[in-house]
């Protein structure tokens, strides 16, 4: 009987702590201050300031036909250079910078060669672009990308534009509530830092 007693007081007091957390995250959520409510929503990309090395006027080469050459990248990356270089490539497109973007299906390493295909390619500027570090964490650990860009002008062999970028996202941390863990957010995925990265390049260009 005092078995039958203890069960029939038991649900209403979860009942009333499930109520309390409940109100507990919605007023957090609401309040976007409570730092353990952080782990449970869609983890930010967070991107470091644009590195200018060298920086051109846009506006001098409105006219131009961008070579876009596919990026570079360690043995290891290999596997995201079609993806990375599609993003960047629609990004570019999308934008209207330049007057006309051709995405030249080689990666290249040395100057002279970019500007040999470029030449071949009747293209005014070559882009090169690398994936200097990438760590993909598969959302359970952080992801993060490295990438350097330079821009030549095709008939001096002159730098134009160089620069370094990078993004970095980290998962969220679990949430211990005694009777159960909840699993923070993971980390965004690779694709999803390019892009940002993208958007940051094609911005940067289009502000200054």
């Amino acid at each position: 009987m005092k078995a039958s007693k203890f069960k029939r007081c038991s649900f209403p007091r979860a009942a009333r702590l499930c109520t309390v957390i409940c109100l507990l995250l919605a007023l957090g959520t609401a309040c976007g201050c409570a730092s353990a409510l952080s782990p449970l929503r869609d983890r930010p990309v967070q991107c470091a300031p644009i590195e200018i090395i060298l920086w051109s006027s846009v506006s001098d080469y409105s006219q131009a036909k961008l070579g876009m050459l596919h990026f570079s990248a360690p043995p290891y990356a290999a596997g995201a250079v079609d993806e990375m270089t599609s993003i960047f490539w629609q990004e570019l497109l999308k934008s209207g910078i330049f007057a006309q973007i051709e995405l030249i299906p080689h990666g290249t390493g040395s100057a002279e060669e970019a500007l040999w295909l470029a030449r071949s390619a009747r293209c005014d500027l070559v882009m090169q672009s690398a994936i200097v570090y990438l760590l993909d964490g598969s959302g359970a650990q952080p992801t993060r990308i490295r990438v350097s860009t330079r821009i030549l002008d095709v008939r001096t062999g002159t730098a134009l534009w160089v620069l370094g970028q990078e993004a970095l996202s980290q998962p969220g941390q679990d949430i211990d509530l005694f009777w159960t863990t909840i699993s923070g957010k993971p980390a965004q995925r690779a694709s999803t830092l390019a892009k940002t990265l993208a958007e940051q390049f094609v911005g940067t260009l289009i502000s200054r």
